[in-house]
Parts: C-alpha cells; sequence; structure tokens
C-alpha cells in the first residue's frame, strides 16, 4: 500500500502566526494514483491539492478560524492502484489517521466501509464512477458529480432534436451496472421522444474480443441507425471503448452520428485516435461536466492554464471537481464551528447554503436545490451537463450547457454558448498547441 500525506505551510507576505498556534485538520482522499485509471486519479487529486495550497497559502496564511481554533489542512492519500481488492484497505488507512471528512473518487469500491462511515462519524464525499447511485441513500455520504440521468437525457435530446434522428443503437454491457446503464440511456432517448420499438439495444460482454464492436456496428447498420449511443455503462464503456467504436465505424463506412457519456479531449484523442483524430470525431456529441478549457467564465479557464502551467495536464472535467470537494468540505467545517463533532460536521455539510464561506473561489456551475442549499435531500449536488462536439480542426467545443433533474430527467435549463465564446476557445486551443 502507497501511502502520501501532503502537508503545506502557509507563506505570505504578512505576519504569520506561529506554527504552533495553527492546528492541522486532515481530510482522507482514497484514489488510483498509479494504476490503470490513474490518468483520471492523478489530475483530481493534483486538483485537490492545489485546493489545499490555495487555502493555506493564498486566503488563510494564519489559519482559518473554526470553532476559536485557526486552522491548516493536510490531504491525505492513498493509492489503492486501481485494484479493487485494495480499496477498502486504503479506506480503512485513511479513516484510521484522524481525519474529519473523507472522498473517495472514480471506480473505488469501498461499500464495505459504509458502515464505519457512521460508527466513526466520518463523512464521504464521492466523484465515483457515474452509474454508482444507490448509495446516496446512507446520510453520511455526499455526491460531487453529474449522474446519469442527467448527463444521458441532456445528450440524447440535443443530438435527437439538432439532426431529427430516429432509429438510435444503443450498447452496453451485460451485468449489473451495465444493464441498468444500456436502460438509461434507452429512458432518456424515449424523453427524447424516440419511441421504444425504434430503439434498437445491444449488450456486449466486457472484456471485448479483438473484433470487439465490428459484430455491433454491422447489427446497427442493419437496423438502420442513425446514432450509436453508449458511454457510462460500466468499466467496458469509458473513452477507450468510445475511440474503439469511431475507428471500426469508419472502417466499416458507418455514415450516421455518435452519442456518447465520456470525457473525451483532444489531447486523448490525438494519442487513442493518431494524428488524424479530428477525421473520426466530427459526427460525436459528447455529454460530460463542464471541464476548465470549455467554461465560459475567462477566470475559470485562466484557471486552467495556470493548473496546466503547474501539472502538464489537461484539466478535465474531474479537475475542477476535486478543487471544489476540497472548499466545499472546509467550509462546511466553517459553517459547522468545528472539524471533531462527527455529527455536527455531517449535519452542516447536509444543509450547507449555496452561498458558503469559499462559493466566491469554486470552478463548477452549479445550481441551488432545497431553499438555497448545496446538496439535495439525499446529498446529491447539482452542477451543469455541458453537451459538446468537435470542429473539423480537432477543437472540442460546448454545443449546449443544460441543468437535469436526475430524479425525472427532465431538462430544467438550456443555455447555448455564444459565438464570441466559440472563437476566444479556438483562439485559446490554437495557443495552446502552438507550444
Amino acid at each position: 500500500m502507497v501511502i502520501a500525506v501532503i502537508v503545506i505551510a502557509g507563506v505570505s507576505a504578512t505576519p504569520l502566526r506561529a506554527a504552533s498556534s495553527i492546528k492541522t485538520a486532515k481530510i482522507g482522499w482514497v484514489v488510483d494514483v498509479s494504476g490503470p485509471i490513474s490518468m483520471y486519479g492523478q489530475p483530481i487529486t493534483h486538483a485537490a491539492q492545489y485546493a489545499i495550497e490555495y487555502i493555506n497559502k493564498v486566503l488563510y496564511p494564519n489559519g482559518l478560524e473554526i470553532g476559536g481554533e485557526r486552522y491548516h489542512f493536510e490531504l491525505v492519500i492513498e493509492d489503492y492502484r486501481g485494484n479493487i481488492e485494495e480499496a477498502p484497505t486504503a479506506g480503512q488507512l485513511a479513516l484510521d489517521q484522524n481525519i474529519f471528512a473523507l472522498c473517495m473518487d472514480l471506480g473505488v469500491f469501498l461499500e464495505p466501509l459504509y458502515g464505519k462511515l457512521s460508527e466513526m462519524k466520518i463523512p464521504m464525499m464521492i466523484t465515483h464512477s457515474p452509474f454508482m447511485t444507490e448509495k446516496l441513500e446512507d446520510p453520511w455520504i455526499f455526491r460531487y458529480r453529474n449522474t446519469p440521468t442527467q448527463v444521458m437525457p441532456a445528450t440524447a435530446s440535443y443530438i435527437v432534436k439538432k439532426f431529427n434522428l430516429k432509429r438510435p443503437s444503443v450498447y452496453s454491457e451485460t451485468g449489473a451496472m451495465g444493464t441498468p446503464g444500456g436502460q438509461q440511456w434507452v429512458d432518456s432517448l424515449v424523453k427524447a421522444e424516440i419511441p421504444r420499438q425504434s430503439i434498437d439495444w445491444q449488450q456486449y460482454k466486457y472484456p471485448l474480443s479483438e473484433s470487439q464492436f465490428l459484430p455491433y456496428l454491422t447489427k446497427s447498420m442493419k437496423w438502420g441507425a442513425d446514432v450509436i449511443v453508449q458511454g457510462a455503462t460500466g468499466e467496458g464503456s469509458g473513452t477507450p471503448q468510445a475511440c474503439t467504436t469511431y475507428l471500426q465505424a469508419k472502417e466499416l463506412g458507418y455514415k450516421g452520428y455518435f452519442c456518447s457519456y465520456t470525457g473525451l479531449t483532444d489531447v486523448e484523442a490525438r494519442k487513442i485516435l493518431g494524428p488524424k483524430y479530428a477525421s473520426y470525431l466530427t459526427k460525436v456529441y459528447q455529454g460530460e461536466g463542464v471541464d476548465a478549457y470549455t467554461n465560459p467564465d475567462p477566470k475559470i479557464r485562466q484557471w486552467g492554464r495556470d493548473y496546466f502551467a503547474k501539472y502538464g495536464e489537461y484539466p478535465i472535467d474531474l479537475v475542477p471537481w476535486g478543487w471544489d470537494e476540497i472548499l466545499v468540505l472546509v467550509s462546511a467545517a466553517y459553517h459547522a464551528g468545528t472539524v471533531t463533532d462527527g455529527d455536527k460536521y455531517r449535519q452542516a455539510l447536509a444543509e450547507l447554503p449555496f452561498d458558503f464561506l469559499l462559493k466566491a473561489h469554486m470552478k463548477t456551475p452549479m445550481s441551488p436545490q432545497r431553499n438555497k442549499k448545496l446538496f439535495d435531500a439525499k446529498g446529491q449536488a447539482l452542477m451543469e451537463v455541458m453537451v459538446c462536439g468537435w470542429t473539423e480542426e480537432g477543437i472540442k467545443i460546448p454545443k449546449a450547457f443544460m441543468f437535469v433533474d436526475e430524479n425525472t430527467m427532465k431538462i430544467t435549463s438550456v443555455t447555448y454558448p455564444k459565438q464570441d465564446l466559440i472563437d476566444s476557445l479556438i483562439r485559446e486551443w490554437r495557443d495552446r498547441n502552438k507550444r
């Protein structure tokens, strides 16, 4: 087990309190930073570290006052290496290090520890795999990310209505995650006014054979599919599988569209699809969170460039989430007036006002809930969904921003980007790629 503890001391031009007078509050962080999904685990962890540094060095070099004491913050990282069997051990190691909150990110499996949260009085915030929804019935668990019943309806609605599509093919894995995930796509398409009998739903066993999606694509083409729909239905439905579909569809001569739930970036596309990646993506429309390079706010896009300069990584949607998680957890401690009374802290997190202490420093577009609270009654935050497409030059650009009620799958608001935003994003992409 790899253990890393990041402690960032405050540095400021103003006189600092004696280090001994500033206490330390710890946040546990269980993530894969060295295994098969570390390409996501590392950026979200770097974002959390970045937020810790910002709070300690920039905002509160003399410590944040909580309950009459001043605090700096530490991130206690437990790397489970992408090994699902090691995840509970990593989680327990974090819990045993006197943390006041725990974060579980991406594919971490900590279900054996859920009972420990209430026992030890430590709430957990997750940006977990999007299809893990059922555990939010636990009052000690909160989630800060989009869900399938938000992203899928948004993406399906946009592409179906934009191109007047009639005959979609849905791909999902078999099994406990794949089948419900595929059903969510079907439900989203029905919500977009596609009759159920006009939807072809194909399931595959993961891992796939060498032929991968060829037989499924062949069947879709015989069906007359005008759009292939996939993504976020299990471990075998992410960006690599989506790119395989784009490659093999072109090989077969498929001429329709793609509707995907992935966070594919131009950096990943170039790596997976090759230097001519743009030729595969002109009919791809994907749903995801708003990343720091496509955010309408130029200040947040500058923050994304600062992040890239510091870590050398594309600020995918997980990066704003990781930063925000830390700000939310620290703000809840301030509002609770404690980092030691777990019951009081959990209650403050559950009832955190939308305009909380560090709200002005957040990077994700959000919407208030429950009379201006951040979380709904189940502990789910409501963040904006971005539906994006690709230019012929290979630039990812937003097509629509939507808020979606995850319970009803109803789209509650839609905003379309103005041309000056698109022009700015294209110009900024070209500037980045000159280097």
